[in-house]
């Protein structure tokens, strides 16, 4: 069921009172992300990671160019490198991934140019590898296939870059899953599934996009003509009496109640890079966190954050990248 006239009016109301007393707030009152990874320092580093998951006891990324890998410790630095020889490359690009412990099944899209599958792992826990079980195709819908997540139906949900697409993908870990349409959006980069915010507790699919976030409710029952409306998670800025929506490059479910997003300015507005927290319940947001501690101790405010992910032991994984583009992306940790 799609939110209310009234329920968007009062989550505007809340969003807007949230990001106006949050702009008095000092900055050093927000929690400041700390380094935990910087890939392998032999071949430059990560790059631009597109999505992590924490499976057994490691933490593993979707990195640009060297797959989806295990992060080991590396005792020297104290930080966690990529460790090549667990690298899967079942897909030329991986997007954001998705893992369900129930089968041990690590869901892999392929986010390139041409990328039309999503590639079934097999998670090892006894080894802590992973090796390929299956391919997905769902070119029938679009191409270059940049995010996923698991929904409480059991089922896996991915969009795509090229196509507007919302795509359901049933049964993903047997061995004749169903691929069907569900509705559309203004594009992806990240999914998350958490309760509706028109206040009635179902579950909702949240894309984060150009556009801000988007949200569809009850995707499940979803048979392709289910339209994305947009949100007031992520702020709007009016210029000259337009509105100008901020971009929203990376989002994550901590419970079903919060949601964190990384939204980019417009234009020259505010900071560059912000990691918002959103209580659905409540409808609001406050800016959580602008700066992490770079490796020569200085502040340094978030560049490119391509992916947010849960932490077990609390807090959030923030995929980032200070060369915006370049060989040397980082995750760092926040509480």
């Amino acid at each position: 069921m799609f939110a209310s006239l009234k329920s968007k009016a009062r989550l505007a109301l809340a969003g807007s009172v949230a990001a106006a007393s949050l702009a008095a707030a000092p900055a050093q009152a927000a929690p400041v992300g700390t380094i935990y990874a910087n890939g392998i320092p032999s071949l430059g580093g990560m790059v631009t990671p597109a999505g992590t998951v924490w499976m057994g006891s490691h933490l593993w990324v979707s990195d640009h160019v060297q797959g989806f890998c295990r992060l080991d410790l590396n005792a020297a630095t104290g930080k966690f490198n990529i460790n090549a020889a667990t690298c899967s490359l079942a897909v030329a690009e991986t997007g954001q991934p998705s893992f369900d412990p129930a089968t041990n099944s690590v869901y892999a899209p392929d986010a390139s140019a041409q990328g039309t599958t999503v590639a079934r792992l097999k998670f090892d826990p006894a080894t802590e590898t992973v090796r390929p079980a299956a391919s997905i195709d769902v070119g029938a819908f679009g191409s270059r296939v940049t995010s996923s997540t698991l929904g409480s139906d059991g089922s896996l949900y991915v969009a795509y870059k090229k196509s507007p697409n919302i795509v359901r993908i049933a049964d993903p870990s047997g061995p004749t899953p169903s691929v069907s349409a569900v509705g559309t959006a203004d594009g992806a980069a990240g999914l998350a599934f958490a309760n509706a915010s028109d206040g009635s507790l179902a579950p909702a699919l949240y894309i984060a996009s150009g556009a801000g976030v988007a949200e569809i409710d009850n995707p499940a029952a979803c048979t392709g003509a289910c339209a994305a409306f947009t949100t007031t998670i992520v702020p709007q800025t009016t210029v000259n009496n337009k509105v100008i929506a901020w971009e929203a490059s990376a989002i994550a479910a901590t419970t079903p109640d919060t949601l964190y997003v990384a939204k980019s300015a417009p234009h020259d507005f505010g900071p560059k890079t912000t990691i918002v927290q959103y209580t659905i319940s409540t409808g609001t947001a406050v800016d959580y966190s602008t700066d992490y501690t770079a490796p020569d101790g200085k502040l340094q405010p978030w560049t490119t954050v391509s992916s947010l992910s849960p932490n077990p032991a609390g807090g959030l994984f923030v995929g980032h990248d200070p060369t915006n583009g370049g060989i040397g992306s980082l995750i760092s940790t926040l509480p």
